[in-house]
């Protein structure tokens, strides 16, 4: 005994599981009961993994920035003791920390990061055919934070121009000591002329340079407008510009 609606209900139901079964039953085999529980587990695995991506996302983020750290403090627990000790050696001493620095970053960028799940490198692509024999100002876009490191582990006997901001802080001022890395306060006229002056020596003493043009990282992912700095540096020391391009979607 049932109601107008709910027979109604149930014979409309009847009919389109008539029709499918008689449009399909002869060229479709009917899936087993093994089948429907593997269908079945796949589509409960899929709800919690929709259900609880954010907790993976967070926790390959934590594990991933938990070795980030466990390896800066590493590298500096070894390198301080070995710098401390090469210092009187001046030539020596920046071979080594150029060396230290191109092979930490190398490692962090393409090997930890990644295997950590932090980022996934999709393509790397044109360093092959990058100059060896005459220094070149590189320039590229700049989308994160990692930028920098990235292109530095890859681009060899190179050094950078950074903020000030960035130059104040103990490991970049470091580099800025002792690894000619270019310190920029982009609102000062003077010391504007000063990072221009220290950036040709750079160059002329033999090291390519690389420069984020745009001046600031893009929010968005569209170029901004390019300062000159680079173009005019390269300009006048006679050098070949050579852009790059990083592509991120995250």
């Amino acid at each position: 005994i049932c109601d107008t609606n709910a027979c109604t209900v149930r014979e409309t139901k009847y009919t389109f599981v008539s029709r499918e079964v008689s449009a399909f039953e002869l060229q479709m085999p009917i899936p087993s009961e093994k089948q429907n529980i593997l269908l079945f587990l796949e589509r409960s695995k899929m709800k919690i993994l929709k259900k609880y991506s954010f907790i993976f996302i967070w926790i390959g983020c934590l594990f991933g920035y938990s070795f980030y750290g466990f390896g800066t403090s590493v590298f500096l627990i070894v390198i301080i003791p070995l710098s401390i000790i090469l210092r009187p050696i001046k030539n020596l001493h920046t071979e080594f920390l150029s060396l230290t620095l191109h092979s930490y970053l190398a490692f962090l960028t393409r090997v930890l990061l990644p295997v950590t799940q932090v980022y996934k490198i999709k393509e790397i692509s044109g360093f092959e055919k990058l100059p060896r024999d005459i220094p070149s100002v590189y320039v590229a876009n700049h989308q994160g934070k990692l930028d920098g490191p990235f292109l530095l582990g890859i681009l060899k006997n190179t050094s950078a121009v950074m903020k000030i901001k960035y130059a104040s802080l103990p490991i970049y001022s470091s580099l800025v000591k002792h690894l000619d890395f270019v310190s920029i306060d982009q609102y000062s006229r003077k010391d504007i002329e000063r990072s221009y002056f220290q950036a040709k020596q750079v160059i002329l003493g033999g090291k390519n340079l690389l420069i984020f043009p745009e001046g600031t990282r893009s929010i968005s992912g569209r170029l901004l407008p390019f300062n000159n700095f680079a173009f005019k540096i390269a300009h006048d020391v006679n050098v070949r510009i050579i852009p790059i391009i990083i592509y991120s979607n995250g």
